[in-house]
This record gives C-alpha cells, structure tokens and sequence, in this order.
C-alpha cells in the first residue's frame, strides 16, 4: 500500500493509514505518552476531567486528579477514586499548591 501524501475531506482510499497509538485513554500509556511529551514527571502533574474513566487511568500512570462535579450526582464507586472534588472547574487551579492537592 502507498503512503497517503494528505488526508482530508478529499483524500482518496488506497493509502495506508497514519500509525496510530498503541493505547488510548484511559491506558495508563496514554498520559505516559503525554508526560514523556512535556518532559513533566507523574508526580508533577495534575489531570482535571469531568469523567472517571480519564481520572482512572491518569491515575493508574502516576498523576493526581482532580474531578470537577458539575452535577448533583456522586463520583461513580466502581471507578478510581479522584484525589480531589471540586464544584467547578477553576476551583483545582485556585487550590494548586505543592502537594495541595
């Protein structure tokens, strides 16, 4: 199979897809991937994210989360716990401190 020299609207089939990751989220691998990007260590880093499942895995590779409740409804208790609640979005940035969280 070729290579595909553009994709888009109008590419044409025929050509070999670009490669895709080996995982996506919420494998662990996948904000691995994107720590290794940043050159931030786990430790270092914090997820914020309306869905458990993005929070598991951040979890799962080391990060801190931080889960906005936008709802009046309980974090599900089948998925990882997050380390920190919020009401809203900006109040994670508001509380960031060292080891704040």
């Amino acid at each position: 199979m070729r290579a595909c020299p553009a994709r888009g609207p109008r590419a044409t089939g025929g050509c070999a897809p670009p490669a895709a990751p080996v995982r996506w989220k919420p494998a662990r691998e996948a904000d691995a991937h994107a720590l290794a990007a940043a050159a931030v260590p786990a430790a270092e880093a914090l997820l914020v994210s309306v869905r458990p499942w993005d929070l598991g895995g951040a979890a799962r590779a080391g990060l801190a989360t931080a889960w906005p409740c936008r709802a009046p409804r309980p974090y599900p208790s089948l998925r990882h716990p997050a380390a920190m609640t919020a009401a809203s979005l900006p109040e994670p940035a508001r509380k960031l401190t060292p080891r704040a969280w």
